[in-house]
């Protein structure tokens, strides 16, 4: 399984944003750097593929890169639906699985299909890393 945290913190422009896409999910030369060829990229994944993303501060960034990054979380979940291969993970996704008695590193809630082979994850304070060591 391929996993990839993705951090957006700083980033000024939408291509700085594609250019850490096309590196962090070494997507073909060819990738067109805008949200269309973001979703064909991301539909078109055979391995299996957890994508993570810790919560971009939009208070810093230029309002027209943060809405751009909206929209971007759209165009994810969008994919994620179409590809059986693809699961996507925001910070509010995981917000559910907060222990009951205000722990943090809990995960014996998360279950199901698409989080079998994630045993490695990890929630620490609102945000969450998966280890990207080999299987």
């Amino acid at each position: 399984m391929h996993k990839v945290i993705l951090s957006f913190n700083g980033t000024e422009s939408k291509e700085e944003i594609h250019e850490k896409l096309k590196e962090a999910l070494e997507f073909p030369d060819y990738y067109g750097r805008n949200l269309d060829a973001l979703y064909d990229c991301l539909s078109d994944l055979q391995e299996e593929t957890a994508i993570g993303f810790i919560r971009w501060n939009t208070e810093t960034e230029k309002e027209e890169t943060a809405r751009y990054l909206y929209t971007m979380q759209r165009v994810f979940r969008e994919a994620e639906e179409e590809n059986p291969h693809l699961a996507v993970f925001f910070p509010e996704d995981l917000e559910q699985y907060d222990d009951p008695e205000g722990r943090q590193d809990s995960v014996d809630a998360v279950s199901g299909p698409d989080m079998a082979d994630l045993e490695d994850l990890q929630i620490m304070d609102g945000v969450f890393s998966m280890d990207t060591g080999a299987d």
